[in-house]
């Protein structure tokens, strides 16, 4: 058994070199020149080595979904309050349009012949003046006592003029005279916000320095000057 083993072995290794040999012969060199590419191998510059490659879009956007994060390209969504402060209106101050209320046609008709009732002067039908002691009475028929009154005095030529505020009118002469007194006449005189009431004094005479104090009833105005 130990000389058929060595025999087999001898066999095997005849073969093997024999191969060797029939290769050596077909390729002479070619083991050499196999090697040698191998290792001097040149690089080409131009191709690039994509270590990794970029994921689509949509594939990145569902990876930060998961992840809890905002997908790549779109803003995070904001609380209204945050909105709000981006656009400089908040919506926790904004005050709601009040509403138009129209008033019907009644009232409108009745609100408009209030206002034309208003403006409607008050008519004097007539004023006449009494001197007294110093002073005088100035009688205005059409007026009340209840109308308020305003005086003052002028010198040279010397006056004293009252005035009643409000719309009014004057129904007849608006000049009354007295020949023998210290007052030479009254002028009546038609303003926008009142009728005036000039009483012109001579010269010589003293120009009384009270009020006017009111008496009388509705439809007649007396007001006494001391």
């Amino acid at each position: 058994m130990g000389n058929i083993g060595r025999i087999l072995a001898f066999v095997i290794t005849a073969a093997a070199a024999a191969g060797v040999i029939l290769v050596g012969s077909e390729n002479p060199g070619g083991a050499d020149k196999l090697a040698a590419s191998e290792i001097r191998r040149a690089v080409d510059p131009n191709v690039v080595v994509v270590e990794d490659p970029v994921a689509p879009r949509d594939s990145q956007n569902a990876s930060a979904a998961k992840a809890g994060e905002t997908p790549t390209g779109m803003e995070p969504a904001r609380s209204g309050k945050d909105a709000a402060e981006r656009t400089g209106n908040d919506d926790t101050d904004s005050v709601a349009e009040k509403p138009t209320v129209k008033e019907d046609g009644a009232a409108e008709d009745a609100g408009k012949a209030a206002g034309e009732a208003a403006q409607v002067p008050r008519e004097i039908t007539d004023f006449s003046l009494v001197p007294e002691d110093g002073g005088f009475t100035l009688n205005v028929v059409g007026a009340s006592p209840s109308d308020p009154v305003k005086w003052f005095t002028l010198q040279a030529p010397k006056r004293f003029v009252i005035d009643i505020p409000g719309s009014w009118d004057i129904r007849g002469e608006n000049v009354f005279r007295i020949d023998s007194a210290p007052v030479r006449h009254v002028v009546a005189g038609v303003h926008s916000d009142k009728v005036r009431f000039v009483i012109h004094y001579r010269e010589d005479a003293v120009l009384p320095d009270g009020p006017p104090v009111a008496d009388g009833h509705k439809g007649l105005l007396s007001l006494t000057v001391r």
